[in-house]
This record gives structure tokens, C-alpha cells and sequence, in this order.
């Protein structure tokens, strides 16, 4: 895990070393995870710059307009939003491709991501942080997705026997989900309902940069308590 305190308005930019590769993230958000996860199982270096997303610089807003992390700059090249960022990262650094060569292929996975968007991540947000109670149902149903589309697919993951761009895409969120289940016992991913997602989780839970990028369970909960408060821990885990 990074472990810069992050920027906010008014501080300075951090100067750019010529031709390093730089990731601006926050320390918890699951779409930068995307971004890491992507770089460090490609083996790609990078310095990572953390930003505060309730006080964002200046200098961000400039750089990345839409103000939301992960986005990455070498140079002069600027790239941002989180399937832009990997698919960018896959095409443009050597290394295991993470995106399959066949068209359609490529779009059943870009499909099912957005699937899992609209029927997991979206009921996902409103029973974390808005704590409507129609939520949890609509999350358990959305989890069916997923279940349905590992059996339909046969294999370890979403992208073959080895996790491919799909499977980092849909990780983050899962992993907040399945931690949630921890301690709310109601939002618990069942082995004996969700046999194929409950394998899924382990296997993708020991790709080495699956596990670098991981948030604590400690961690995560002090993240969701701030949050049901209307807070934001954007340095959790830093010593200041």
C-alpha cells in the first residue's frame, strides 16, 4: 500500500521525474485498486501520489478534469478513469496481455463489468452508505450475475485459468462486499448459495498483487463507520 499522506487544496505539486510513470490514487478507493493491481501484475513501476477527494489540488483538477482517481501520467501523456487507465496500462507496457485477443470475447467481458456495475456495485453504494434496507436484497439477487456467469464459463475465472483484465475489474468492489459480509452477517456470500463465487474469491484472493493491494479488515471498518458519519479517512493506516 502507498504511504503518502494525501494531497489537498493548496498544496504544491509534487515534482515529475522524467519518464517515471505516476498513478494518482487514494488509499481505499476501489477503482484506483483497478489501476494497481493492473501495474503490479504486470510488473510495471510507478510511484504512487494519494489525493484527497473531498479537498481535491488544484493541480489535479487540471491535470485529471473529471476530478476522480486513478489517473496516470508519464511525462506529458495523461490518462484517466479506471477501465481507460488499465486498458491503456495492458496495451502500452509488455508483460502478460490481460485483455483477450478475440473482439467478441472482449466485449462479453466489457458486458458482464457493466452488468456487475448496474446489479451489484451501484446497491452496493446505497446499503454502505445510505443504509437502505431494499439494498442488501437487490445486492444478494446482483451477486446471481456473477455466480451464473462463473458456472456458465467453467472456469477458475472470469478471464480462463488465470485471472485476466475482467476479473481485476470486478475484484475491488468484490473484495469491500465480501468484507462487509464480516461484519454484517445478512450480507454474507454463502458458499452454499454462491459456490462458484465463493471459489472465485479465494483464487483470485492469492494472485500476489491481489493480496499487495488489499485493504485490512481493520481498516475497512473504521472506513465504513466514518463513512455512515458523513466522514472520510483518505490517510487511514499513515503515521502523521
Amino acid at each position: 500500500m502507498p504511504s503518502e499522506i494525501a494531497y489537498r487544496k493548496g498544496s504544491d505539486f509534487p515534482a515529475l521525474e522524467a519518464g517515471k510513470l505516476r498513478v494518482y490514487s487514494m488509499r481505499h478507493c476501489p477503482y484506483a485498486q483497478r489501476a494497481r493491481i493492473v501495474m503490479l501484475h504486470k510488473n510495471i513501476e510507478f510511484e504512487t501520489v494519494n489525493i484527497n477527494l473531498k479537498e481535491k489540488p488544484e493541480w489535479f483538477l487540471e491535470l485529471a478534469p473529471l476530478g476522480t482517481v486513478p489517473a496516470i501520467q508519464k511525462d506529458d501523456i495523461i490518462v484517466y478513469d479506471s477501465p481507460i487507465v488499465c486498458q491503456y496500462l495492458d496495451e502500452t507496457y509488455p508483460g502478460e496481455k490481460l485483455t483477450p485477443n478475440d473482439p467478441y470475447q472482449k466485449a462479453k467481458d466489457a458486458m458482464l463489468v457493466e452488468r456487475y456495475s448496474k446489479k451489484v456495485v451501484t446497491p452496493f453504494y446505497r446499503m454502505a452508505l445510505k443504509q437502505e434496507p431494499e439494498a442488501l436484497g437487490e445486492l444478494l439477487s446482483g451477486l446471481n450475475v456473477l455466480e451464473d456467469e462463473l458456472k456458465s464459463r467453467g472456469k477458475t475465472f472470469f478471464g480462463g485459468e488465470k485471472p485476466m483484465m475482467v476479473d481485476f475489474m470486478i475484484w475491488p468492489h468484490m473484495e469491500r462486499i465480501a468484507d462487509m459480509g464480516k461484519v454484517n452477517d445478512k450480507a454474507a456470500i454463502r458458499k452454499d448459495q454462491f459456490p462458484n463465487l465463493v471459489a472465485w474469491i479465494d483464487n483470485i484472493t492469492a494472485v500476489p498483487a491481489v493480496k499487495v493491494t488489499r485493504c485490512s479488515e481493520e481498516d475497512f471498518i473504521k472506513i465504513v463507520v466514518a463513512r455512515k458519519e458523513g466522514k472520510e479517512i483518505f490517510d487511514i493506516g499513515v503515521e502523521q
